[in-house]
C-alpha cells in the first residue's frame, strides 16, 4: 500500500496517509477541518542491468573496450 501526501490550503499543514491504491478519496485537515489537496511527488527510479545508458557510461573502462571491439569488427580505426 502506498503513502499519499496531502497539504491543507488553509493552514499549510502536511499529512501522509497510508491507504490502498485508488481506495482513498481524500483527507481532512486536523487543524482547521478543510479538505486537503493531494501532493504528487517524484519517485526514485533505479535502472538495473545492462542496456541503460546511466549504467553503461559509468563504467568507462567497459564502454571503451566495447567501442574498441565494435571498431575492430567494423574495420574502423
Amino acid at each position: 500500500m502506498p503513502f499519499y501526501e496531502f497539504i491543507c490550503p488553509g493552514c499549510s499543514m502536511r499529512k501522509e496517509v497510508f491507504a490502498k491504491m485508488l481506495a482513498y478519496d481524500g483527507a481532512v485537515c486536523d487543524n482547521c477541518g478543510e479538505e486537503m489537496q493531494r501532493i504528487f511527488s517524484p519517485v526514485a527510479t533505479i535502472f538495473k542491468g545492462d542496456g541503460w545508458p546511466s549504467n553503461d557510461i559509468r563504467e568507462k573502462g567497459k564502454y571503451n573496450k566495447e567501442m574498441e571491439t565494435t571498431k575492430k569488427i567494423l574495420g574502423e580505426k
